[in-house]
């Protein structure tokens, strides 16, 4: 009982805390981006709804907070008494919750602003076509985002984990692990290489976005999962 009572009062730390860094970061893209669409609306151009011009801000976010995290934090925690595979368990809980209520506050938000650009006929300068990259709709694109700011801590925390075990040097390979990771899980959902994807495999997008984008969610991130919890319980603890 009190193992879980560790556990969860643990998740609800971390989530806490990431949550409040999580909020700096949606006010300051906020702000942004009504001041693109004040912008905008003055030059003639176009804007990419809410959802879209987030997505990228809060890939770096995860993948940033994670190496930060896994290189800093775990030696904290385990000197306060928390147990590797309690802050294993702890971030990874962490990871879903945050992606989800990013992903979500995106989605919101992305509503709020079509209402209000539709009351102030603005709806014109919306930019048509694609979200968040992809030909998708928004139906489509909200769990597609979910899945890849998950990837992305995933990513920042295998980073973060090898330079915390192995030091600087070897850490440098972790980068390039990351970089590769992510070439990989952005071709398979979809994004940038696609087309190249399509003629090899000799699919049609439609068929890469929607077979195999399924099987990446389903395969890639569990094996990074556990390669980082390879890597997380032999490391040693910092003094």
């Amino acid at each position: 009982m009190k193992t879980q009572t560790n556990q969860s009062k643990l998740i609800i730390d971390m989530f806490i805390q990431q949550g409040k860094w999580a909020l700096w970061l949606l006010s300051a893209v906020v702000v942004l981006y009504i001041g693109m669409i004040f912008v905008t609306s003055q030059y003639g151009d176009t804007l990419a709804n809410f959802l879209t011009f987030s997505f990228e801000p809060a890939k770096l976010f995860m993948l940033v907070i994670a190496i930060f995290l896994s290189y800093s934090f775990l030696d904290t925690y385990i000197k306060l008494g928390i147990t590797r595979n309690q802050f294993f368990t702890a971030t990874g809980v962490t990871a879903v919750l945050l992606a989800a209520g990013l992903t979500a506050a995106a989605g919101i938000l992305t509503g709020i602003q079509h209402a209000v650009m539709n009351v102030m006929e603005l709806s014109s300068i919306m930019e048509a076509g694609t979200i968040i990259g992809l030909d998708v709709s928004m139906t489509a694109a909200i769990p597609i985002c979910f899945f890849n700011l998950i990837m992305y801590h995933l990513i920042g925390w295998l980073i973060g984990a090898g330079f915390h075990r192995y030091g600087w040097l070897p850490g440098l390979g972790f980068i390039a692990l990351g970089i590769l990771l992510t070439a990989v899980s952005d071709m398979l959902w979809g994004f940038e290489t696609i087309e190249g994807l399509s003629m090899l495999l000799s699919l049609e997008s439609g068929a890469v976005a929607g077979g195999l984008s399924i099987t990446a969610a389903a395969l890639l991130l569990p094996l990074v999962f556990l390669i980082i919890w390879q890597i997380t319980k032999k490391t040693a603890v910092r003094l």
